[in-house]
């Protein structure tokens, strides 16, 4: 792990392996920024500490390096980006970019091993730079620790939250300044005036002071030169390096420390180690006891600890990144297995129903055939027969000429028979006894041929493929029913050809081998609608219908009703509710499904059986203004969504209704995604997807913007993110009536590609209308509440807000 430290005055560069070890740069284990911007130094140096780390871990280098960054606590956030982008252009093959944190939170995950670091709320005084940031590191409550919030570049922790505040009259840049004024004040005291120059060789002393405290001035003119020395006590020395130290009391004190629970107060920083500042803090403040340095760390030691903590907190990143893409992958994983199961289901179904269609046709034309055989029994007639047949044929994809042969047929056979009994009897009354022999025995010959012949036609047909299916063979025949009508007038002769068998064959026909008896129940079940015979030339369809039998309602918006069959009853309310509320029909904004003014509501209400809780799990309450609104998960696909009901008692309430419209009119305009207007049990209800979230109030407390006194202390972030808010207010097409600080939510939009983003959603509209200045001025109001009604007063006054 490469770790890059910057402070306020210079940048290090260090390496955390087995052990711990600064990286030396030109002789140098830091380099001064010597007024140079800190992105400026990382970028002239990052190629020598890239080869010093290649250097110092030899084999064990890895590349691209992974790198972590600690900053000072009060670095803002133009700095900080600068240097990401500097890293940014090492991306992919030198260095990956794991995790960047400040300088105390580094320091404190860095001491977690530390005896005395057992506590949940610690107290930091760091002094590494020119002044001193008081820094409280506190535990969330009722938080799980070491959840991994957000990735990349600056980590969140859910289980703790950091909290600073700087002291900068206090620290070494003022501490300094002190001493030098006094002995400015002693030579001029002594009848020397010190110049320029003289100043500046003090103050350079002053940076590297003599163990013995001394500090000498020269002067030199043309006829005149002057050498000085003042000598400083130790104790003298600290008390003036230490000045403005009593500020720190009010935050010191036992009150302070016991209401933010604080048990330790550790020091980090050369600064913090004199007697001085440790007589004050231990004998004044009477700390005794609760002041904690590890051991005798020395400035590296403090570096060290630092480096440890990054390590140890990029770990967690990395391990927690890793835990994330496996869980993607399964989801991935899943949903394509879910798919598949899906897609085969659809194909089976469609396999069933088709294959049902077909076992149906074929029965209903059997039985138009019989019926005509039973019926047709006066040749007189034919005209009548075949305009009561023709008709219902065509019905059952049957054409006109076979209906016509067939009772052709059977009229003939009628005229036969007639002719034949009439023949007999004539003969019978002519002929001798011996004559009436032979006929008889050539009758029964005649007979004997018949029968022959009806049992080879038979066995013909128990061949024929046409009559012995199997579902495979269905299917393929359905795929090939596409034909010309030269192809239907082909099939039609062969149906002339082959239809005419005798009723015993037709009654006694193979269906069992056709299709398995489990599945021929099954289609029967579940069909829902008949489908016409492809092959020929596209019938209508009439399925027959049970005696006094309606088809079934549907009660629900983008659910299927139960069906009824001959054989079974009906699917349950949950099991139809799981299958169909996937395809319930969704709206994205800019289409609806039915309009709802042409909807009776309390007509749909009155025979509703589906509830809410066969659609949904009813995870609870949101807070609503104006309608019931509860978060709750689709049983469909397990998603979080957001439900809107207007109660069964409000729907017979016209301005309810309209009020419940107008809204869900609003909320199709804005939100992506966004279900039709569907009954239940409870009433009218439509439902969206749920959007995480981190509320406005919440997200400027994390900015810390809430603890800006200043509008001085301001950052470019600060203000994009404020002008930001009021764009998206200016912007927003659907009209807010209820503008809050809990209502308006900040989407992060920071990815492992280190980017930086927000994302501004609005949640809780209501009816109610409002003009775009209302929504602006209530925006003012939330600002004034969140940042303070003074500090926004010269916030706006500044930017003309």
């Amino acid at each position: 792990m490469l770790c890059i430290i910057f402070t306020k005055k210079k940048l290090l560069a260090g390496v955390k392996t087995d052990g711990t070890q600064l990286l030396t740069i030109d002789g140098k284990t830091h380099i001064n920024y010597d007024s140079r911007s800190p992105h400026t130094v990382l970028k002239e140096s990052l190629s020598q500490i890239l080869t010093a780390y290649e250097s110092f871990t030899g084999d064990r280098a890895e590349f691209p390096a992974p790198c972590s960054l600690a900053f000072p606590v009060d670095m803002n956030d133009y700095s900080k980006e600068k240097v990401y982008e500097v890293i940014d252009e090492w991306a992919d093959s030198k260095i990956e970019l794991i995790h960047s944190d400040n300088l105390v939170v580094s320091y404190l995950h860095g001491l977690r091993d530390q005896p005395a670091i057992n506590g949940d709320n610690f107290l930091v005084l760091e002094a590494v730079d020119d002044y001193l940031n008081l820094c409280y590191s506190l535990k969330k409550e009722n938080a799980e620790p070491q959840d991994v919030q957000t990735l990349g570049r600056d980590a969140l922790f859910t289980d703790e939250s950091f909290e600073f505040y700087p002291f900068k009259d206090f620290g070494r840049s003022a501490g300094t300044e002190n001493v030098l004024n006094e002995l400015l004040s002693e030579f001029t005291a002594a009848g020397l005036s010190v110049d320029v120059k003289g100043q500046t060789d003090l103050a350079i002393q002053l940076l590297n002071p003599g163990a013995d405290y001394t500090f000498n001035v020269s002067k030199n003119t043309d006829t005149v030169s002057l050498e000085a020395e003042i000598k400083l006590t130790e104790d003298r020395y600290f008390e003036l390096l230490t000045v403005n130290k009593e500020k720190l009391s009010d935050r010191l004190r036992d009150e302070a420390l016991n209401e933010k629970q604080v048990k330790k107060v550790i020091l980090l920083g050369d600064f913090l180690r004199n007697k001085a500042l440790q007589a004050y803090l231990e004998q004044d403040l009477n700390m005794n006891g609760k002041l904690y340095r590890p051991g005798d760390f020395s400035s590296d030691e403090d570096y060290f600890a630092i480096m440890r903590g990054l390590a140890f907190r990029s770990a967690q990143v990395q391990e927690a990144e890793k835990i994330r893409m496996e869980a993607e992958a399964r989801k991935r994983e899943e949903e394509e297995l879910r798919r598949q199961e899906e897609e085969r289901r659809r194909l089976e179904e469609e396999k069933r129903r088709k294959i049902s269609a077909e076992l149906k046709i074929k029965e209903e034309r059997e039985l138009l055939l019989e019926e005509i055989r039973a019926k047709c029994t006066d040749p007189d007639q034919k005209e009548t027969y075949e305009d009561m047949f023709i008709s219902r044929g065509a019905s059952l994809g049957i054409p006109d000429v076979v209906i016509k042969w067939n009772i052709s047929e059977v009229l003939s056979s009628i005229e036969l028979e007639k002719e034949f009994s009439e023949v007999g009897e004539s003969t019978a009354s002519v002929l001798p006894e011996e004559v009436e022999e032979t006929v008889a025995e050539v009758q029964v010959a005649e007979a004997v041929v018949v029968e022959e012949e009806v049992a080879a036609e038979e066995v013909a047909e128990e061949e024929i493929p046409v009559e012995e299916p199997v579902a495979e063979e269905v299917v393929a025949e359905l795929e090939e029913e596409l034909v010309t009508e030269p192809e239907v007038s082909a099939v039609a002769e062969e149906v002339v050809v082959e239809e005419p068998v005798a009723e015993e064959a037709v009654v006694e026909a193979p269906v069992a081998e056709v299709v398995d008896e489990k599945v021929v129940e099954e289609v029967a079940e579940e069909v829902v609608e008949e489908l016409p015979v492809v092959a020929l030339p596209e019938p209508e369809i009439v399925a027959p219908v049970a005696e006094k039998k309606t088809a079934p309602q549907p009660e629900l918006v983008g659910v299927a009703a139960s069906v009824e069959t001959k054989d079974t009853g009906k699917k349950t309310e949950k099991e139809m509710v799981k299958e169909a509320v996937v395809a319930a029909p969704v709206s994205n904004g800019s289409v609806k499904l039915e309009k709802p003014e042409n909807r009776d509501f309390l007509k749909e209400l009155k025979t509703a059986k589906m509830s809410l809780n066969d659609l949904f799990l009813i995870k609870g309450a949101l807070k609503d203004s104006e309608f019931s609104t509860k978060k709750v998960t689709l049983y469909a696909d397990h998603e979080p969504k957001v439900v809107k009901v207007l109660s069964s008692k409000e729907v017979s309430n016209p301005q309810k209704v309209s009020q419940f419209l107008k809204l869900y009119d609003k909320e199709l305009t804005y939100y992506m995604e966004m279900s039709e207007l569907g009954v239940a049990k409870e009433g009218l209800y439509y439902f969206r997807d749920y959007i995480e979230r981190t509320t406005l109030k919440e997200h400027i407390g994390k900015m810390g913007l809430d603890k800006k006194v200043n509008v001085e202390d301001l950052n470019s972030s600060d203000l994009k993110f404020i002008l930001q808010i009021f764009r998206e207010v200016r912007e927003l097409a659907v009209p807010h009536a209820d503008l809050t600080d809990e209502n308006i939510l900040v989407v992060s939009k920071r990815k492992w590609n280190l980017q930086k983003n927000v994302e501004i959603k609005f949640v809780g509209f209501t009816s109610a209308d409002v003009s775009h200045d209302e929504m602006i001025a209530q925006t003012h109001k939330i600002f004034g509440k969140l940042l303070g009604e003074e500090f926004y007063r010269d916030f706006r006054e500044k930017f003309q807000l």
